[in-house]
C-alpha cells in the first residue's frame, strides 16, 4: 500500500564540495528556504550527478537566472560573462 512506503534516511556522506575547483561566494545561503537547500547543499548535489548531466551540458550554452535575495525576492536573467568568471568557461558571440 501507499501508507507503506517511507522515505529513507540519506546515506552518510563526505562533502563533495572538495573535489570542486571552484569557490561558492555564501555557501550557507539558504536557496529554497521549504526545503532548506543552501548553496553548498546544491553544488555538492551537482557534482554528485556530475557523471549523468555532464553529456547533456558541457560545451552548451550558458545563461543564468539570479536570485541575490533568494527566490522568495527579485530575480534576473543573466546572459553575459560577469567580472571572476571561472577559466572553464569560454565566451562566444552570439551568432544570431
Amino acid at each position: 500500500m501507499a501508507s507503506d512506503v517511507v522515505r529513507a534516511a540519506p546515506a552518510a556522506k563526505t562533502s563533495a564540495s572538495s573535489a570542486l575547483p571552484v569557490n561558492l561566494t555564501h555557501p550557507d545561503r539558504v536557496l529554497w528556504p521549504d526545503a532548506g537547500i543552501t548553496k553548498q547543499g546544491l553544488a555538492d548535489f551537482y557534482a554528485e550527478i556530475w557523471p549523468w548531466i555532464a553529456p547533456h551540458v558541457v560545451n552548451r550554452p550558458l545563461a543564468l537566472v539570479r536570485c541575490p535575495g533568494g527566490v522568495e525576492e527579485a530575480c534576473f536573467f543573466q546572459k553575459h560573462a560577469w567580472a571572476g568568471i571561472g577559466e572553464h568557461i569560454i565566451r562566444v558571440r552570439d551568432p544570431g
